[in-house]
C-alpha cells in the first residue's frame, strides 16, 4: 500500500492537497487553473506536458479535464478574435462615416463666403478630430497623449490665415470702390 501511494505522489495524485487555493471546481478555481494552460498554450506546452505541470504544482487534474480547460481557452480566445474584428468594423465605418462628414464640411467650407459660418466649419472639423482621436485612444489604437499642442497650433494658425485673407480681401475690395 505505502508503495502504491509514492507511486501516485510521483505522478502528482494521492498528495492529500485536493486544488490549490479553494473548493474543487469552484468557478474561482477554474479560471485559476485555466489561466495557468493559457499561459502554458502560448508557451507551445503540449496537453501531456500541462498536465504534468499542473500536477507537479498540486492540482489534482485529469487528461480530459486539461483537454476540457484547453478547448474553453481556445473558445476565449477565438472570442476575444471575433470582438477584435468587430471593433476593427466598427472603427472603420466611424472613419468612413467621418471622412464623409470631413467632405461636406470642407465642400461648405469653399462654397461659403461668410467668416463666421467658416470658423464654425472649422470648429465642427476640429472636434470631429477629437472625437475620432478620442475612439482610437479608447480602442488602444493611438496613445493616450497625443501633441495636442502641435494640433491646437494647426487649428490657430489656419484661423489666424483665414483672418487675414479676409482682411486683405476686404482691402482689396475697398480699393476697387475708391
Amino acid at each position: 500500500m505505502a508503495g502504491q501511494r509514492g507511486s501516485a505522489r510521483a505522478r502528482g495524485e494521492g498528495t492529500g492537497r485536493r486544488r490549490p487555493h479553494g473548493k474543487p471546481n469552484s468557478r474561482a478555481v477554474i479560471l485559476q487553473r485555466r489561466r495557468l494552460v493559457a499561459r502554458l498554450l502560448i508557451r507551445g506546452v503540449g496537453p501531456s506536458e500541462i498536465l504534468i505541470q499542473l500536477r507537479g504544482e498540486g492540482w489534482q487534474v485529469s487528461e480530459r479535464t486539461i483537454f476540457r480547460d484547453i478547448a474553453a481557452v481556445q473558445r476565449q480566445w477565438a472570442k476575444q478574435v471575433n470582438l477584435a474584428k468587430d471593433a476593427e468594423r466598427a472603427v472603420q465605418q466611424l472613419l468612413v462615416r467621418s471622412l464623409e462628414r470631413n467632405r461636406q464640411a470642407w465642400q461648405l467650407y469653399h462654397e461659403t463666403t461668410n467668416d463666421s459660418v467658416k470658423a464654425s466649419v472649422l470648429r465642427q472639423l476640429r472636434e470631429e478630430d477629437a472625437h475620432i482621436l478620442s475612439v482610437l485612444q479608447s480602442l488602444g489604437a493611438l496613445p493616450k497623449e497625443p501633441d495636442r499642442l502641435v494640433t491646437e497650433q494647426g487649428w490657430e494658425v489656419r484661423l489666424r490665415e483665414l483672418r487675414a485673407q479676409q482682411m486683405a480681401q476686404n482691402k482689396g475690395i475697398s480699393t476697387l470702390q475708391d
